[in-house]
């Protein structure tokens, strides 16, 4: 493999708009390629559906192998381009991995890692809507995820030092033209590349109401939680509301007060901008419509007979 003069690695974290940029990066390789910017394909095309993110690389990290090795192993790395570009969340978790840094350095001459962090609250809302989707069952207490960020951030800046980490918020306030993927494309240097990318259709990963994440939530098993999906897709839930998230703004706050102090840190990787402004901590208004859950609403009921019937004929 040729020995890139940059490396530019996205990390994620989870729920910051990763999915929309690695779909964006992913149907725009011809015009990355175009600006020396190589975004690695999966070898195998089944991976296809989750090697986008490149985050299969990240999972198992073996440190007996080598950065390229490890990645190689699923990606195409070889082009002439004079960058390579990787975007995967699970890359955040990669700091327990001793070998992990150098390899970083070892793949390119200047590197750039950088994360997008969201607001505690809206981050754990987020966390649980998707996990009920794959593994979770039971209320939003059973969510968890590591929400101290500098924690996270620590070991990058440890072993590469604060200029190659780049720290930005998933906070339109403070997107040029409100839009992730021209701040992403700032934030590495290459403002004008966005504009020139092919935009995804649609929204990508959309979060479900409360009502669908319920219900979810208190259906066991992949393969039934699957099928409750479709059955969503199908026969949509009624309309129940635009309230967003199941705790109320009250206990969000105090929520967001309690991890900031873990987080003061980070000050000194965004420019000097607080925490509560980077995060958007104190908008008490960011849920104009909430209410409290109802989980016993007929309608819940009468949706999840109606699929358990359907379930038992089929």
């Amino acid at each position: 493999m040729p020995r890139y003069k940059k490396f530019i690695l996205h990390c994620g974290i989870h729920k910051t708009g990763s999915s929309y940029l690695q779909k964006s990066l992913a149907s725009n390789r011809d015009v990355l390629a175009a600006n020396s910017i190589h975004y690695p394909k999966p070898h195998d095309p089944a991976n296809e559906a989750f090697g986008p993110q490149h985050s299969i690389a990240a999972i198992g990290y073996d440190d007996s192998k080598s950065f390229e090795q490890n990645v190689g192993a699923f990606f195409a790395l070889d082009s002439d381009c004079e960058t390579l570009l990787m975007s995967g969340e699970e890359f955040s978790r990669a700091s327990t991995h001793p070998s992990f840094f150098q390899g970083l350095l070892d793949i390119g001459v200047e590197v750039k890692v950088v994360f997008y962090l969201r607001r505690f609250d809206h981050l754990l809302e987020r966390v649980y809507s998707q996990g009920v989707k794959d593994y979770l069952v039971g209320p939003i207490e059973v969510a968890e995820y590591q929400l101290d960020f500098h924690e996270i951030l620590r070991p990058f800046v440890a072993a590469l030092g604060a200029d190659r980490v780049v720290v930005r918020p998933y906070n339109p306030k403070f997107w040029p033209g409100e839009s992730i993927g021209q701040d992403f494309f700032s934030a590495i240097g290459l403002p004008h590349l966005w504009g020139a990318m092919r935009k995804p259709a649609g929204r990508i990963n959309e979060s479900l109401s409360r009502p669908e994440t319920y219900m979810l939530s208190v259906t066991e098993g992949i393969a039934e939680k699957q099928r409750l999906m479709d059955h969503f897709r199908a026969r949509p839930f009624p309309d129940s509301g635009r309230a967003k998230f199941f705790r109320s703004p009250d206990f969000r706050l105090d929520f967001n007060l309690r991890y900031m102090g873990l987080n003061s840190g980070l000050t000194a990787l965004n420019g000097g901008v607080g925490i509560t402004e980077f995060l958007d901590l104190a908008n008490v208004d960011d849920d104009p419509h909430w209410q409290a859950f109802d989980p016993n609403d007929r309608r819940i009921d009468d949706y999840l007979a109606t699929f358990r019937t359907k379930a038992f004929v089929n």
